[in-house]
């Protein structure tokens, strides 16, 4: 996985703007909250009891059987409470924080794939003894994780009789490089294979990469459970057109989330659900389920759907301020309120003003980002950042004499990554000019 460097040195701007980015939903474009993101997100609340049939923080590594491959010796599961040490994981998890964000926190299992080994590279922890789902026609198997994708294959795999096995290929869904959130909470119905029997196993198979390194996966707080007849999950706040977690230009905003129904029985558009910022009133509307992708109204939503929800009260962001802003679902008989609540932060600063008299500059250095912001479109855990070091190749040839720079440094690949600039107020009547310094590593070609 080789990698670029790209440098901007000395910038001076009269005038940025920021480029359309594309997704799903352009016209709505969100601070969907994913690992990496600027903008942070969080589920609050109380789970009520009786859907929990069999659950595992990895206190007791008792309840596991660890299999992993003694031929090549390079990848093996372990129990532990340590986040690893290995280099070529620093990268991926300092975006992390360097910690697995699990709810239990403690002990977890890790596989860790960044060691390089020859043949098939497999690792897999099982659970000891069967589970039995007698009664239960709808079973579910949730955990916490953090992994992040190279070209292994990530699976959970279920049996009845510990030997024929069932896969579920949840992970497939990730792209090379790119990583989940910290945690990620998943579900997967595994109602097929494993309802009402007398023995339930469930096991995490790890696969590697032949003759090279991948990344690793974290994995706690397992459970199998019964699906519950309500439950509507929020998560993804988002603020229309802002993506990232400091900005300026703020004032009114449309604001909304995004809502799972968990449950199997449909969940009907009229549900109450409100938002609050910081300490003021809690606003309470009731919901009009949009599609996600096509904006179009939702009456009802199934099982297993995904809608977006926006509130038709605008949210007050003009003054200069961090908020918080919470929102939330109020469906009656939730049989899971942990999930129902979404949490995202955003900081409004000063708009700058540019005209013939007062132009726009930065160059870096004090050492702070000066109101800069950035983005990870591609999701692959790499962002511009601060750097006062490596520029001899700009500073000698008296292009410029500062040392400070945004750079980022990201493996080969499909790539997106942006850097803002703070909200700018061009007055009308000028002819606005921008400048900056940059350069390309010269190790590698730019692709």
């Amino acid at each position: 996985m080789k990698k670029i460097v790209l440098l901007l040195v000395g910038l001076v701007l009269h005038f940025i703007s920021l480029s359309q980015i594309t997704s799903d939903n352009d016209s709505f474009r969100s601070a969907v909250v994913t690992e990496n993101n600027v903008v942070s997100s969080s589920n609050s609340g109380k789970i009520k009891r009786g859907l929990v049939i069999w659950s595992s923080d990895f206190t007791s590594s008792s309840d596991w059987v660890i299999t992993n491959n003694a031929s090549t010796g390079s990848l093996n599961w372990v129990i532990t409470s340590t986040m690893p040490t290995s280099p070529n994981l620093k990268t991926w998890l300092t975006s992390a924080s360097n910690v697995f964000n699990s709810v239990s926190k403690g002990n977890f299992a890790f596989v860790d794939g960044s060691t390089s080994g020859a043949g098939i590279r497999t690792a897999i922890i099982t659970t000891k003894n069967p589970v039995s789902t007698l009664g239960k026609t709808n079973v579910m198997v949730k955990f916490n994780q953090l992994y992040a994708r190279w070209q292994d294959v990530a699976s959970v795999e279920v049996s009845t009789d510990n030997s024929t096995w069932t896969p579920f290929t949840y992970n497939n869904k990730y792209t090379e490089n790119q990583s989940t959130k910290n945690p990620e909470n998943v579900s997967i119905d595994i109602s097929s294979v494993a309802a009402n029997k007398s023995t339930v196993w469930v096991r995490f198979k790890y696969v590697g990469t032949p003759n090279d390194y991948d990344y690793g996966w974290f994995v706690d707080d397992v459970s199998i459970e019964e699906i519950p007849q309500n439950d509507l999950l929020a998560f993804s706040g988002y603020i229309k057109g802002q993506t990232q977690a400091v900005q300026s230009c703020l004032g009114s905003e449309e604001i909304g989330f995004f809502v799972i129904n968990k449950g199997l029985t449909s969940v009907p558009t009229g549900t109450p659900i409100g938002y609050k910022i910081n300490s003021n009133n809690v606003v309470t509307e009731n919901a009009n389920w949009l599609n996600y992708k096509t904006l179009q109204p939702k009456s009802t939503l199934v099982y297993g759907d995904t809608a977006l929800c926006v509130f038709s009260t605008k949210a007050d962001l003009s003054a200069e301020s961090v908020y918080n802003i919470k929102a939330f679902t109020s469906l009656n008989s939730d049989q899971s309120l942990i999930n129902d609540t979404t949490t995202l932060g955003i900081s409004n600063l000063a708009v700058k003003t540019v005209d013939n008299v007062t132009s726009f500059g930065e160059n870096f250095e004090s050492g702070k980002m000066n109101g800069f912001t950035n983005e990870d479109l591609d999701k692959r855990g790499y962002k511009f950042g601060l750097a006062n070091t490596g520029n001899t190749a700009i500073t000698t040839g008296t292009v410029n004499s500062s040392l400070a720079c945004l750079r980022i440094s990201e493996p080969k690949g499909a790539t997106e990554d942006w850097a803002y600039s703070p909200c700018l107020n061009l007055k009308p009547g000028f002819i606005y000019t921008l400048s900056y310094y940059t350069r390309l590593s010269l190790s590698v070609a730019a692709t």
